[in-house]
């Protein structure tokens, strides 16, 4: 009677002549998909869509996990690729981006001031132009630094969206916020004597 061999047995055969035939093993594959590139093409893009929630659920984890190990790598890929794509787009092309950017931006931001209830907190001015977002407690050049706003990494409306909307901002219009600034924290439309009243 001849003894089965075990799938550990199987397996660890399998590795040894891979390890001993790893180049030829290599050059095949190459030459195979050589060959049959568009049906290689096909067939993956056929098994992504049908698997696409499963490829996402068990790729996405690993693939935070990793770039949060690895921060500067993830920098110097986004700065290498980012290069790369835009050096390839014509002028025209960089014109249409650029404006597409900036009509994102100008939806985030009134996105933003909607949702803080889209009016000054002092003075109730509700011309859109005229609004920005205001720190409640104050502190807005430190936190913009430690965010990466200050540095033109990300637009403060960018990161409140991200951050779910959080409750240490209200809506100001540009006067009021700047009065504050000025004035230890306090617009100036709230003290009396300084409005000539």
């Amino acid at each position: 009677m001849i003894a089965r061999k075990t799938p550990a047995a199987e397996l660890s055969k399998k590795k040894e002549y891979y390890r001993q035939n790893r180049e030829a093993i290599l050059l095949l594959r190459q030459e195979t998909y050589r060959r049959n590139r568009e049906a290689f093409k096909l067939y993956n893009r056929a098994y992504y869509l049908a698997n696409k929630d499963r490829l996402a659920a068990r790729n996405k984890p690993r693939s935070i996990k990793w770039a949060k190990d690895n921060p500067e790598r993830m920098r110097e890929i986004y700065r290498r690729s980012r290069k790369k794509h835009y050096a390839a787009l014509t002028p025209e092309q960089k014109r249409q981006r650029c404006l597409k950017e900036s009509e994102r931006l100008k939806n985030v931001q009134r996105e933003a001031l909607t949702h803080y209830g889209g009016r000054c907190f002092c003075c109730g001015e509700t011309e859109y132009l005229l609004l920005t977002l205001d720190h409640i407690n104050g502190g807005g050049n430190r936190h913009r630094k430690d965010i990466g706003v200050a540095k033109g990494k990300m637009r403060l409306s960018d990161w409140a969206k991200r951050n779910n909307w959080p409750l240490m901002f209200q809506v100001a219009c540009y006067n009021c916020n700047f009065g504050r600034y000025r004035n230890g924290g306090i617009c100036p439309h709230r003290i009396p004597s300084l409005r000539g009243g």
